[in-house]
């Protein structure tokens, strides 16, 4: 995290200022919130663990802190998301409208591999959740 970004939070401001970002209240919020829209499970392996908040476009690469490009996951499927592709990785694509689009994928490289196994995760908020959506921004 760059010191720009350390600053604003210091200060209880967003982490970013060139993308969708929420303060680290915030992004306790919206864990919580998709937490109980997955029934406190993980969207890939769907086991009870610990789970943790991830970005289906990594915030490097340009994504958002936001209902639409965020999912609950384990520890262990988070990793698969780096793994080699020729071992298996995980791709994560947002649909829009809070689906996530996951998809286990084969092959030599990014550009060439083979889909083995697809499931598109989450829902859209509902008018509570969007009223708190808001207000977080």
């Amino acid at each position: 995290m760059g010191a720009a970004s350390r600053r604003r939070i210091q200060a209880g401001g967003p982490t970013s200022t060139h993308r969708s970002s929420l303060s680290l209240a915030g992004l306790d919020t919206l864990r919580q919130m998709k937490g109980e829209s997955q029934a406190w499970r993980c969207g890939w392996c769907i086991e009870v663990t610990p789970l943790q908040l991830e970005h289906a476009v990594n915030r490097s690469q340009g994504g958002g802190d936001t209902w639409d490009n965020t999912w609950m996951c384990c520890p262990d499927c988070h990793r698969l998301k780096d793994r080699p592709f020729e071992a298996g990785r995980l791709l994560t694509i947002p649909l829009g409208n809070g689906l996530i689009d996951l998809l286990w994928v084969v092959g030599p490289n990014k550009y060439n591999y083979e889909i083995v196994r697809r499931k598109v995760v989450g829902r859209a908020p509902t008018p509570e959740e969007r009223v708190i959506l808001e207000a977080l921004v």
